[in-house]
């Protein structure tokens, strides 16, 4: 992708450029590798002319960024994290509630053959809808949770001061005790906790 016509030079009217910069956007990776952002943006401050980082500039290698990292984050991130969001909802407003409700109909004495055999039928539906939400909620659980220790360990006790970070851990802490404790019940096949 060639960007001459769109970037911004920084040159006054008409000042002559002293060389003329092409830039292609080949693979931009290199930019997420460890500090290379910092390093680029520190080279880019003290070394640049200050003239050649106008907004205009600025706007046109974010706008190229997005364009590259766009579909990527979308796919790898936003659809994941709905997709966890949809399963665990279902699973904690939906399927265990009716789990807990449908262990009281099982230990019912008073029904009848027919009728136990129909909950006993309804029973294992459930049971089959919250074990394979919760393998799916786990996992994605342990995909988001690999990257908050991931940014754990490479900030250390920094990654606290971000609110975002704080928010983020609490919520996969709580949800994955959540978890724990419907999966306790549901394999014990008893209410253990008030889920």
């Amino acid at each position: 992708m060639v960007l001459m016509e769109k970037f911004d030079n920084g040159l006054g009217e008409g000042e002559v450029p002293l060389r003329r910069v092409q830039i292609e956007a080949l693979d931009l990776d290199w930019i997420f590798t460890g500090d290379n952002a910092k390093i680029l943006l520190k080279i880019l401050a003290n070394e640049a002319n200050n003239s050649a980082l106008t907004k205009k500039s600025i706007r046109v290698f974010v706008e190229l960024m997005w364009s590259k990292y766009q579909t990527a984050i979308i796919k790898f991130i936003f659809v994941p994290y709905m997709a966890y969001l949809l399963v665990l909802s279902q699973l904690s407003g939906w399927v265990i509630g009716e789990f807990i409700n449908i262990l009281y109909k099982v230990n019912d004495e008073e029904l009848s053959e027919e009728e136990r055999f129909l909950v006993m039928e309804e029973y294992t539906l459930l049971r089959i809808k919250a074990y394979t939400l919760t393998a799916i909620s786990t996992s994605l659980m342990i995909c988001f949770g690999s990257l908050e220790v991931k940014q754990m360990l490479v900030n250390g006790l920094e990654y606290f001061s971000d609110y975002w970070n704080c928010i983020d851990a609490t919520s996969l802490s709580i949800n994955c005790v959540y978890l724990l404790m419907a999966t306790i019940c549901i394999i014990f096949e008893n209410e253990y906790f008030d889920v």
